[in-house]
């Protein structure tokens, strides 16, 4: 093999990371996006105002208007899932095919917090599977990608 398993494996979430970021970036009008998720959180804010005054109705106009721009904002985030989930479908199998035996073991002391230290004292290994691998370095990654793409959500 040219590159470790667990390398190439990084590499291949990297770039499926990049790809929905990417996607995310074309298919979801960011601006609007902004300027909902701010009317929410202004509009949160005249509710509490609302219910401490016992306005029922107002606090039911603003819910609607909530639950309205909760709709959109969702709809609106979902439309990249449109896009990508033929390729979870298409690329998943072959990489539970490809990468089934790759394991990692983190190094004694660098595991991670709550799946390393026991209640006795001593530090246990960490290791993750395929799967593992996938997960930690799209999570990673995709912070990145939405920091330097300056996506909104």
């Amino acid at each position: 093999m040219l590159f470790d398993p667990v390398f190439q494996l990084s590499l291949i979430s990297t770039g499926i990371a990049l790809l929905i970021s990417l996607v995310q970036k074309k298919t979801i009008n960011h601006s609007e996006l902004r300027r909902i998720k701010e009317e929410i959180k202004s509009l949160q804010n005249d509710m509490k105002e609302a219910q401490k005054k016992n306005n029922a109705s107002k606090t039911n106009k603003i819910l609607a208007r909530t639950m309205e721009l909760s709709k959109k904002q969702m709809m609106m985030v979902m439309k990249p899932a449109l896009y990508t989930m033929p390729l979870f479908i298409i690329v998943f199998p072959l990489i539970a095919n490809f990468f089934a035996d790759v394991t990692y073991t983190f190094p004694m002391g660098l595991g991670i917090p709550w799946m390393s230290f026991s209640p006795f004292g001593f530090v246990l290994k960490t290791t993750l599977g395929w799967l593992g691998i996938y997960i930690l370095v799209s999570i990673i990654t995709s912070i990145a990608l939405k920091k330097i793409l300056k996506l909104s959500f």
